[in-house]
């Protein structure tokens, strides 16, 4: 009887010691996130780049004029981005009766703290599903201190708010034999399809697993429940591709395949190459390649994901950031090692989950992958990866635990001593490399901004990678505002921004090589003036330069900045060309 009493207490004590522990894990996470954000808490969310296509959309809904890009002429409707996150920046533009972004981006702003701060919370409560608690700390701990997450927090991007919704919905599925876990994880899933499109991988997992399990009946209505928003969406954007304002746009090249703000992602994919408008359309052959080109490289692009980039390890190996002359011929097999250690881990914890009948997360990782790779943007693809980056790390940690676990079971003392080690030397390598890179991040590229309101009213904070030739295109566009007139189009790489900051209608320069027809395609809208300048890195610049340098008859330098990033020409008129 004695016996039996205690261990009852026993167990009572181990579980109110894990409660404790699992309380002070979540404590000193929430004290991570607190101060990561102290120092970026004042002015706006960071509204440059695809932000500010979201928050126009959002901007158009707001004042009752559909899904659509204000900044473009004929304010054409939006068909790339799902319409969801252009709501949640619609939403506190009615509440405050403007669409100023610099005051409705601090609300916005507030939202991604809260975002960022579930999404790190509720990852952690994911991970200790599969590792114990000390483990799921620590991968929490990784997530959060990781620099493409703590960027992505600070931008009006898609990424964090998808990945809070994708680790919610995975923590509600692991429970769907309760009905209202079934129903919660249904919602979930498609408001994450609402996000962004990357969602199909979610459903695919979410289908699979039902069938995986023999459960057919289930996986029929989760296709049915997957298939209705993908059907709709795709139901919009066919019917504004065969209305006459598509077909006849406000200027010829307004829907062309290139601009892809403008047109829809299958559009856009399709090209051969996107900066390269007159490669066409991309065959079979071609795409598959693409795919395979992308997946050669994937396995260290997972290791980028949880840790650094690959340009992070190349300066490691660097003195004072120029290359020791050890390391020189050393360097090109050295760099990658790191990123496919961890790459190699996260593989064999999706062995490890699939062995333990674990189907969802193998499955999400390896559809979202294959969804990445058709893409033809794998510069963006640490930015892809963040959303998934909660199941990666679960398959880290697991295939850390079981190396380490085989290891133990070796009848060598040498190598059952490196159970420990293994596990050791991945924590150092994340660590290291987040701490380093957050302290540089915060420290060097955490650049001081100027905005004014639309009342006048300056603010002051700051922003991350803020650049001079941020600074200077911004000063450019303040220039610019000042000469246009109220009629007059503006050609911009950052069309989107130019509207968002200084209310100037704006678009794209078209990309096309014979300087003849590009000439005619500016007239077709018209132009009045171009922007040059880095944001785009360059691309652009290469096909609308040699058109503005070789026709001084119409087009003259009207503002160069000191810095030289930014110059802005203007086409020259009857008026000017008489005088």
């Amino acid at each position: 009887m004695e016996a039996g009493s205690t261990l009852p207490r026993w167990i009572d004590r181990y579980r109110t010691k894990s409660f404790l522990v699992d309380q002070l894990f979540l404590v000193a996470l929430t004290i991570v996130i607190v101060a990561v954000w102290i120092p970026r808490w004042a002015g706006p969310l960071d509204l440059r780049w695809d932000a500010a296509v979201y928050y126009i959309l959002g901007t158009s809904i707001a004042e009752g004029k559909g899904y659509r890009l204000l900044h473009e002429p004929g304010e054409i409707q939006g068909i790339q981005y799902p319409p969801l996150l252009p709501l949640l920046a619609a939403a506190p533009q009615k509440v405050m009766g403007t669409s100023d972004p610099v005051i409705v981006g601090k609300s916005l702003k507030l939202f991604f703290f809260i975002f960022h701060a579930c999404f790190v919370l509720a990852a952690y409560v994911l991970l200790k599903k599969f590792v114990p608690l000390w483990i799921a700390f620590l991968a929490a701990l990784a997530l959060l201190l990781n620099v493409q997450v703590v960027f992505h927090s600070n931008l009006f991007f898609a990424e964090i708010p998808f990945g809070l919704v994708t680790v919610l919905f995975a923590l509600c599925n692991r429970r769907s034999s309760n009905p209202v876990y079934e129903v919660l994880a249904a919602m979930f899933a498609v408001t994450a399809f609402l996000l962004r499109s990357a969602a199909i991988a979610l459903f695919v997992a979410w289908i699979v697993e039902s069938v995986a399990r023999k459960k057919f009946k289930r996986a029929a209505i989760r296709l049915l429940v997957s298939a209705i928003p993908v059907l709709c969406w795709n139901a919009y954007v066919i019917q504004v591709e065969s209305a006459p304002s598509y077909l006849t746009p406000a200027y010829p090249y307004q829907r062309a395949a290139y601009l892809n703000y403008n047109v829809s992602y299958a559009t856009n994919l399709a090209l051969a190459d996107y900066k390269t408008p007159g490669s066409g359309k991309a065959t079979a052959l071609q795409l598959a390649k693409r795919f395979w080109h992308n997946m050669r490289g994937i396995v260290a692009t997972l290791g980028e994901s949880v840790s650094e980039s690959r340009g992070f390890w190349e300066y490691q190996l660097n003195y004072d950031g120029k290359l020791s002359p050890v390391f020189v011929k050393m360097l090109l097999w050295l760099v990658p090692i790191p990123l496919l250690l961890m790459g190699g881990f996260i593989l064999g914890g999706l062995v490890v989950l699939i062995k333990r009948g674990e189907v969802f997360i193998p499955v999400y990782v390896v559809a979202s992958t294959a969804l990445m790779c058709v893409t033809p943007w794998p510069e963006q693809f640490r930015r892809y990866l963040v959303p998934v980056a909660p199941f990666l790390l679960v398959s880290l940690s697991l295939g850390v635990l079981s190396g380490s676990n085989w290891l133990r079971t070796s009848r060598s003392n040498a190598v059952r001593s490196c159970a420990l080690i293994a596990p050791m030397l991945v924590l150092a390598l994340i660590f290291e490399s987040e701490l380093n890179s957050l302290f540089s991040m915060y420290t060097y590229h955490f650049d001081s901004v100027r905005s004014e309101t639309r009342y006048g009213k300056l603010v002051d904070y700051h922003l991350f990678y803020y650049d001079a030739a941020s600074k200077s295109l911004d000063e450019g566009l303040d220039w610019l505002k000042r000469k246009t007139k109220a009629d007059e189009v503006v050609a911009t790489s950052m069309p989107h921004w130019a509207y968002l900051r200084e209310g100037l209608k704006a678009v794209r320069p078209p990309l096309e090589a014979n300087s003849e027809r590009a000439q005619t395609l500016l007239d077709s809208v018209p132009v009045a003036y171009v922007v040059v300048d880095k944001s785009d890195e360059g691309y652009s610049n290469a096909f609308v330069l040699p058109l503005l340098q070789g026709n001084p008859r119409a087009w003259r330098l009207v503002y160069a900045d000191e810095r030289g990033p930014v110059r802005v020409y203007e086409r020259v008129r009857a008026d000017a060309k008489g005088q």
